[in-house]
């Protein structure tokens, strides 16, 4: 199915990525699969339906600094956590230091997207998104994302699940399963087109 070999193709991409990534700071004998326990996160952003409804509205509002902002409501929640946890890994100069950021690959999913039917309504719309760190950095980012609060914050999620790599494993031409998880709503979405932005990747290219 089409659906599949997209999706396989984002899944491969985001796999050469990471490599790409890691190279410069891994030890020539440690394993990519050991190197994505110590200093890699998956973390899965879900959304309130009224905030997200709130923010559009503010994105819409002339006189908001968001007014018309490129990103979706939801990337610009992403967008804007990547940022706040650049500032925490690296200072207020973190702009200044793109070497030093880590790698964010996120990916938008929905609701029974992993059967690849085909649904007139996406629900439930949701961010799969992989972070690999630079070495000593991870534990101080477990700790800001311990720091968000649902209630309270500033951003539109509903829940932030944070969970460790355990078992990366890639080869050439086939994809590791959490770069597969990933990826899967991108295939779908490349042949329907149920919304217009699906993916992104930090820091830009």
């Amino acid at each position: 199915m089409r659906y599949k070999e997209t999706a396989n193709a984002y899944a491969n991409w985001i796999d050469e990525r990471i490599k790409n990534f890691t190279d410069p700071d891994r030890p020539i004998w440690q394993p990519l699969e050991s190197y994505m326990q110590f200093h890699a996160l998956f973390v899965t952003f879900s959304f309130d339906s009224k905030k997200i409804a709130g923010r559009k509205s503010e994105m819409s509002d002339s006189s908001s600094p968001i007014y018309n902002h490129k990103l979706s409501p939801e990337f610009l929640n992403t967008d804007r956590l990547y940022k706040r946890m650049c500032r925490e890994l690296l200072g207020s100069n973190f702009t200044r230091k793109r070497d030093c950021q880590p790698l964010m690959i996120a990916a938008a999913d929905g609701n029974g997207t992993r059967y690849w039917g085909t649904t007139s309504d996406l629900q439930n719309l949701h961010i799969h998104s992989i972070w690999v760190f630079k070495p000593g950095q991870i534990e101080k980012a477990k700790k800001k994302f311990a720091t968000i609060d649902i209630q309270t914050c500033d951003y539109d999620f509903s829940d932030v699940d944070v969970r460790d790599f355990t078992n990366y494993m890639a080869s050439v031409g086939r994809p590791s399963k959490i770069a597969s998880y990933t990826s899967k709503f991108l295939g779908f979405n490349a042949m329907d087109m149920l919304i217009g932005e699906d993916f992104v990747i930090y820091p830009t290219i």
